[in-house]
């Protein structure tokens, strides 16, 4: 059931989360070793040790799989590749060639203990972009099974053939069933909830994202950019923003038309992100008006990227129509004086882009709140 469950439900999901398919087969693979395991003494030897080993080495080996392509990661299975094989022929062997009970049950839980601490450490660790109470929640459930290997190993030292066969009544065997049982049921809800939360992050996305320029849209900008500045005003540090409008972009459109002018948006904005700091706000306003906050930088800070990137785009003009087009960007500057919120922060750098484009363009202007007052600031309108 749970197999067939995440079978249905990757189904329908997102392209980056069909690594849910390899935990659904480590689910089936699962029930099928489980299921040859109990037919031991019914049916062959080969297939309810060998086989139904196999079986379960292989689903280990998925779990780590599905985790490591749910981030995006290389496979890196050489490893544990490499030992499941060698972990199949020897419990082959011990099944086979020299039946050993003891030595089928050691050879299987070192392999496990390895898949299974690979596998935690990439449930701990992956390297998702977004937070999920699923991957503490797998990586504990790997653990957790991790004793139960343990568990067993340790138990058929001890214990050996009252171990040996899964029908016979017993703490020993009630234990190992109902402890890997309950851990399995653990995992299964932990990968639905990986898979939910990784769909409710990209849905979330979606909605603040632009989708042309892939920078925050208006409303996902104002309210990101309102809790760095809270952030930063807690910590008593400055903010500055910066709002960039690109000179005469209607001209561009006219004349090359709107899908070069899409392109021209797109490169200027990936060139904005190629600056930026990890911590800076970026978003497009409207048009052809960008927006970047910067956490804790003043004036003079906000004036050298400002230039920077306005001396960037000056210099490396678009392809357009098998030309190459030059296009200049104005820029207004302001910085948090401790007073009102990021729409009066936006209100001032937009006073500054007025100035900047009244006096010729292609340049950088800093807010000054007494020229402002004396001229009633007045607000772009272009």
């Amino acid at each position: 059931m749970a197999s067939g469950f995440l079978f249905l439900q990757g189904m329908n999901l997102p392209t980056k989360v069909k690594a849910i398919h390899s935990w659904a087969y480590a689910m089936l693979l699962g029930w099928g070793s489980m299921s040859l395991r109990w037919g031991y003494g019914v049916i062959p030897d080969f297939l309810s040790l060998v086989l139904s080993n196999a079986l379960a080495t292989l689903a280990l080996g998925l779990i780590l799989l599905g985790l490591r392509r749910f981030d995006g990661q290389a496979p890196h299975m050489s490893l544990i590749l490499v030992l499941g094989i060698l972990e199949v022929l020897c419990v082959s062997w011990f099944t086979l060639m020299d039946d050993n009970f003891e030595a089928r049950i050691l050879v299987f839980s070192v392999y496990a203990l390895v898949g299974l601490s690979l596998s935690a450490k990439a449930a701990f660790v992956g390297r998702s972009m977004f937070r999920s109470l699923a991957r503490p929640l797998i990586g504990w459930f790997l653990i957790a099974m991790l004793g139960a290997v343990l568990l067993q190993a340790i138990s058929a030292l001890f214990f050996g053939t009252n171990l040996e066969r899964l029908d016979i009544s017993s703490l020993l065997n009630l234990l190992t069933l109902g402890i890997t049982n309950i851990l399995i049921l653990g995992l299964f809800f932990g990968f639905v909830m990986l898979a939910n939360d990784c769909v409710r992050a990209e849905l979330t996305s979606l909605a603040n994202t632009d989708a042309l320029t892939l920078g925050l849209n208006r409303r996902a900008f104002m309210e990101e950019a309102a809790r760095a500045l809270a952030r930063e005003r807690r910590q008593e540090r400055l903010c500055a923003l910066l709002m960039f409008d690109l000179d005469h972009f209607k001209q561009i459109n006219d004349r090359f038309g709107h899908v070069q002018g899409d392109v021209v948006l797109k490169g200027f904005a990936d060139r904005v992100r190629q600056r930026l700091r990890a911590g800076d706000v970026f978003g497009r306003y409207g048009g052809e008006e960008f927006l970047v906050l910067l956490p804790g930088a003043d004036a003079g800070a906000g004036f050298v990227l400002a230039e920077q990137l306005r001396t960037r785009v000056a210099e490396f003009p678009f392809s357009m129509g098998g030309e190459k087009t030059a296009l200049t960007v104005s820029v207004g500057l302001a910085v948090d004086n401790g007073e009102g919120g990021i729409p009066e922060l936006i209100e001032a750098a937009d006073w500054a882009l007025y100035r900047a484009k009244h006096r010729g363009r292609n340049r950088v202007v800093v807010f000054d709140e007494q020229e402002a007052e004396a001229v009633g600031m007045p607000l772009a309108d272009e």
